[in-house]
């Protein structure tokens, strides 16, 4: 199995292609008057060749044991993947998204939207190759509450999320509502469908930018021109509950304060969404656009999916290899077989992984330990 991965941008976050070798041996003859046609004492051993990992196949075609027989052969290539995250930003649009970024000259719209989407260091334009990027951009105009614009998560999904971006001004048509809950519970049902089996699927992780209090649409009928409505903190609270006991994180940006009860309902929904992560209130564009990395970052891990399944147990008679250097099974800075049908690299492995533009894998599993599933 050979990968490479290539940068998007400096020491970030790397795209990543993998083919792994599942190796599965075969006593066949070969065809006759094939030259290379020959038996031993020990069986016929059609890889003898790489025996010692010489310059005519990879090195880990080897005889482990030294009973003259290769312990992994190549007679079926299977594929594997880097697993494909799902994150999707929930874009709070309301009127007061048109007001300024803390001391910048920007709006806080203005920093949101150059954080997802600028070309040069927007997450997703650098990222929308390796992670399926879905929006919902939210507001609540008091004679039509809510409004929702929905962008389904897809890889390669830059020019959708920018269409609905550049059309959407907060300052426009100001909203008077702030529905982050019903925004949020759509967000959720965007889930991929856990019941269509996919290798490659990854986590989903919801990511929530918002400046203002949450509130409802019920109020909504005949409210124009009036104050703005109560703070409605429990829908969200409900619908981030309800997301994380589907298994999707969720994370909190938050573009402004509005005093300590709006602080201590995000810090809430942020310990509920994911408590290893508290809500982030960026100083600087910078900042914010760091944040972002940080946690798509996470989303993507150091996860491989195989289109085959590994025996649990005896993954250790395989062998993994990056840049030629042979990892370690089960190996604080090697690998270990997350479930049977993936791997995980650790530590500086992984760190190698993902830093390193020229980065080469290789791995092959004992013909008895590998199960090679099609999925169709």
């Amino acid at each position: 199995m050979m990968l490479y991965n290539s940068a998007v941008k400096n020491n970030a976050l790397k795209l990543l292609c993998v083919l792994a070798i599942c190796l599965g041996c075969s006593d066949g003859d070969k065809e006759d008057g094939d030259d290379n046609d020959t038996n031993n004492e020990n069986g016929y051993n059609p890889y003898n060749p790489y025996k010692e990992g010489g310059t005519s196949g990879p090195s880990m075609f080897v005889d482990h044991n030294n009973d003259g027989i290769n312990d992994i052969c190549a007679d079926v290539t299977v594929s594997a993947s880097r697993v494909t995250p799902t994150v999707t930003f929930v874009v709070d649009g309301s009127s007061s998204m048109d007001r300024n970024f803390q001391n910048s000259r920007d709006s806080r719209w203005e920093i949101m939207v150059s954080t997802l989407m600028s070309r040069d260091d927007g997450v997703v334009a650098t990222l929308q190759s390796v992670v399926s990027f879905g929006m919902v951009l939210f507001s609540g105009p008091a004679d039509n509450c809510p409004d929702l614009r929905i962008v389904e998560p897809a890889l390669n999904n830059y020019d959708a999320l920018n269409r609905v971006l550049s059309d959407y001004r907060p300052g426009m048509m100001p909203p008077k509502y702030t529905p982050t809950a019903l925004a949020l519970d759509a967000a959720y049902n965007l889930q991929p469908d856990s019941t269509i089996p996919d290798r490659n699927r990854g986590p989903h992780f919801i990511i929530l930018c918002t400046d203002g209090n949450p509130n409802s649409c019920e109020a909504a009928t005949g409210q124009v021109g009036a104050g703005d409505p109560p703070p409605e903190f429990d829908g969200p609270i409900q619908a981030v509950t309800s997301g994380q006991n589907k298994g999707i994180d969720t994370f909190v940006i938050s573009l402004a304060s509005e005093g300590p009860e709006y602080e201590q309902h995000l810090a809430q929904l942020a310990e509920i969404g994911n408590p290893s992560t508290p809500a982030f209130s960026p100083a600087t564009r910078d900042a914010l656009v760091a944040k972002m990395e940080e946690i798509v970052g996470g989303a993507l891990g150091c996860n491989i999916a195989l289109n085959g399944r590994v025996t649990p147990g005896q993954e250790c008679t395989g062998q993994v290899e990056l840049n030629s250097k042979v990892l370690g099974c089960n190996d604080p800075n090697g690998w270990r077989l997350v479930d049977e049908r993936h791997i995980e690299l650790l530590g500086s492995a992984c760190d190698e992984f993902m830093n390193n533009v020229a980065a080469v894998l290789e791995a092959g599993f004992p013909c008895d330990v590998f199960d090679i599933e099609v999925i169709i």
